[in-house]
Formats: structure tokens, sequence, C-alpha cells
């Protein structure tokens, strides 16, 4: 088997595991879509707790959510919505800097509150910009990871080593006054597009599906 040094395995996709940032603009014209994030605060949040580029990729994931082993230490940061993450077994915070060591396993199951969340990385997600983004486009299958989402046995580098954060102990946010709010934000958006889908007389299965690709 091959080893890597710096980076994640992915043991388990989830039910829809993929790369994304804040979209791939320009190119509609041309027949592609932006794609990217489905909720923006909190991808942009997950990146402002690591010092991370604004627009720097992330996994987000989709109602049940990946189990990932890290081949390297690194720091992460999780927010959206409540997938009941946990590190080793143990339950891990969200809104926070948390330190990866090499052979951890970070496991998430189903989405507890929300639909997506987003996990962000210190040490930078080693995907080739496509068109000026790392986003993945699954309609198209461009960017991201192959222009897919993530299955088991894939495995994603990291572009630096960057294991130290100043201020570490305090790059955590209160969930109970803050991402409450986003929370119900994010389902808001949601229940928009759940209720114009449904003024059209579409079958609830063909809106469900809708409603999980609209971003594509």
């Amino acid at each position: 088997m091959r080893r890597h040094k710096m980076g994640i395995r992915i043991l388990k996709g989830g039910m829809m595991t993929t790369v994304q940032d804040l979209g791939r603009y320009g190119y509609q014209s041309q027949g592609f879509s932006v794609a990217g994030v489905m909720y923006v605060r909190s991808f942009k949040i997950a990146n402002l707790l690591l010092d991370n580029p604004e627009n720097e990729a992330v996994l987000e994931i989709t109602l049940i959510g990946p189990t990932l082993e890290f081949t390297s230490a690194t720091i992460i940061a999780i927010t959206g919505g409540d997938f009941q993450p946990t590190i080793n077994g143990e339950p891990a915070p969200m809104y926070t800097a948390l330190y990866m060591n090499k052979g951890d396993v970070l496991k998430f199951g189903s989405a507890r509150t929300g639909s997506r969340g987003y996990i962000a990385f210190s040490s930078y997600l080693d995907i080739p910009v496509v068109m000026g983004s790392r986003c993945t486009n699954l309609k198209s299958g461009l960017g991201g990871f192959k222009g897919r989402k993530l299955e088991a046995d894939d495995y994603i580098g990291f572009r630096i080593k960057r294991r130290y954060l100043p201020f570490f102990l305090s790059r955590k946010l209160d969930m109970d006054e803050f991402d409450q709010r986003l929370f119900f934000t994010d389902l808001q958006l949601d229940m928009e597009n759940l209720i114009s889908l449904m003024k059209l007389n579409m079958p609830l299965s063909l809106i469900l599906w809708i409603c999980m690709i609209i971003r594509t």
C-alpha cells in the first residue's frame, strides 16, 4: 500500500463529501455553473478560525459525514451543522481549532442539526486550481478531487506544513450564542428552496434530490 506523508486518507466517504470553495466565476456563459459551498458563513468561519485565506478550499459534508485518517499532524476547524464528530472515538468540539496528530481518526455521523458541515485545514488541501477555483462541480465532473465526491481509499495531500497557530486556545466560538443563529439562517435558505420547488407540484423525492445538488 502506498504511504503518504502529509494529508488525509478517506476511510468512508459519507453521503456526499466534496471539496469546495466560494465557487468558479466567469464561465457561466460557457455553460459552467458557479458551484461552491452552500453555506458561505460557515465556510468563512471555518477558515477564519485557522487564519486561512478567505477562499481556501474545505471539505463540505452533506447529511451523513465521512471518516478521515490523518497521515500527518495539522490543525482543523469544524463548522456548520452538527454531525456528531468524534476524534479517536471521543466527542470533538465544533467552532474551535483542533490539533490532529498523525494517525488520528476523525469520524462524523448523520446530521443532528442542519444538512451540511465544513472541515477546514491549516495545512491547505492539495487540490489543483481549475478555471480559478478548487471547488467541485459534480454536474460537469470538474474541479475538486477528480470532479466527484470522495470515496473510501481516496487520499488528499496537504500543500504545506502548518502545525502552529498563535493564540491557539482562544480560537473558538460559543455555539450556544453563535452557531444556533447561523444554523437557523442556513435552514431558512433550504426551506426557501424547498417551498419554491413544492409550488411546482414536483414529486417529493425529486424535490429532495434537487435541493441536494442545487449548487451544481
